[in-house]
């Protein structure tokens, strides 16, 4: 299919320290990075995303642009309207915080989807020049 999931954060509250997870750290290892993830889905290992996924911090009314192929997360204490291209169609969960299933086995994720969409490119620099926040005023007056 030709669709993409193009998807935006509008913060509508946070917390103090809240943030949000963006694009890949600069200079990581993509197939670390994957064996991570499969050991961490294997119940093997936690998943360290600190070591590989930018975390920016985040306040009331920002706004975050996630193009398709964008690693992102929203963290804990924030409020976040999340705006799809395609809702539902091209999520593909890469890890999952370590929540169990009623099964008691971690839930399921998309790995393998995962790693044909990553956009590896997307890394510290390309976030803050593109798609953080990018709200610039143009005129400014009465009405």
């Amino acid at each position: 299919m030709k669709y993409t999931q193009d998807e935006s954060y509008y913060m509508l509250d946070a917390t103090e320290d809240v943030t949000v997870y963006l694009g890949l750290k600069k200079g990581i290892s993509s197939r670390e990075m994957i064996s991570d993830l499969k050991k961490a889905q294997a119940g093997e290992a936690s998943f360290d995303a600190d070591k590989y996924i930018n975390k920016f911090p985040a306040r009331k009314h920002d706004h975050f642009l996630i193009p398709n192929g964008t690693i992102h997360c929203s963290g804990t204490g924030g409020m976040v309207l999340e705006i799809l291209a395609t809702p539902y169609i091209f999520t593909f969960k890469l890890w999952d915080w370590g929540r169990l299933g009623m099964d008691g086995k971690p839930r399921p994720i998309n790995i393998e989807h995962g790693t044909h969409v990553i956009q590896w490119n997307r890394d510290t620099n390309w976030c803050k020049e593109n798609i953080i926040n990018r709200v610039k005023k143009i005129a400014e007056g009465d009405g």
